[in-house]
């Protein structure tokens, strides 16, 4: 059981805001009139005009969210497929915020930033920090090909990044999203727009990242917790 007395808690994942945010997602209030269609067989009570009820429709790629395989490959893992205990771990940060917005993450980056850790253990989560939350809105660095295949090659089992999806990817000549073909051919899951890593206190943690256990879901938003 995971003692929480003696333990910060620390949220690494971003508040969805439907009035602001860019991507789609879309809360509604379901009326009582419309109880019978939204949730089939339900018998609506005198206790329905006391609580609300809603419906909620989002992009699956949107804020701090999980990947799984199936993004890549059809035949992979999807979020109802991922075990349990591949969410909830170890996990080590990366501190990367030496390289500028938009240049390029290479492998010696990455294995100068896992020296001064002390190394990548086998399984763990590795979380890159590239930007803090006050410049999360700027441009992130590219990881190089070889950089991620590098940390895949290290035994990590969860790569997480501060930056969006175009932050991530580089086109190259191992063909159209490499990184991504690095990552989910490995079994490695992927988190975008972890934010909030600043707040850490040393590099190691327990990460619990879980996303909705829908089956045919290829990534889902989530509420990412460090443990320290």
């Amino acid at each position: 059981m995971l003692d929480l007395k003696s333990k910060s808690v620390i949220d690494l994942s971003h508040t969805l805001d439907p009035r602001t945010e860019k991507r789609h997602v879309h809360v509604e209030y379901v009326t009582l009139e419309n109880y019978p269609k939204i949730f089939p067989g339900y018998v609506v009570t005198e206790a329905d005009k006391i609580y609300p009820m809603h419906t909620v429709e989002f992009a699956s790629h949107i804020g701090t969210h999980l990947e799984t395989p199936y993004h890549w490959n059809r035949r992979g893992r999807d979020c109802a497929d991922i075990p349990a205990e591949r969410l909830i771990g170890d996990a080590v940060v990366l501190d990367l915020r030496d390289v500028a917005p938009e240049d390029e993450i290479t492998v010696e980056h990455v294995k100068a930033a896992a020296e001064k850790v002390g190394g990548i253990n086998k399984g763990e989560m590795v979380f890159c920090h590239t930007v803090d939350k006050t410049n999360q809105e700027k441009r992130a660095p590219f990881f190089s090909t070889e950089a991620v295949k590098w940390l895949v090659s290290q035994g990590m089992s969860v790569f997480a990044v501060c930056a969006e999806m175009e932050d991530l990817v580089r086109f190259g000549p191992d063909g159209d999203f490499p990184n991504h073909d690095a990552l989910f051919s490995h079994d490695c899951l992927l988190i975008e727009y972890v934010t909030n890593l600043e707040a850490l206190k040393g590099p190691r943690f327990t990460a619990i990242a879980l996303p909705i256990k829908i089956v045919g879901l290829d990534s889902c938003p989530i509420r990412l917790i460090a443990v320290q």
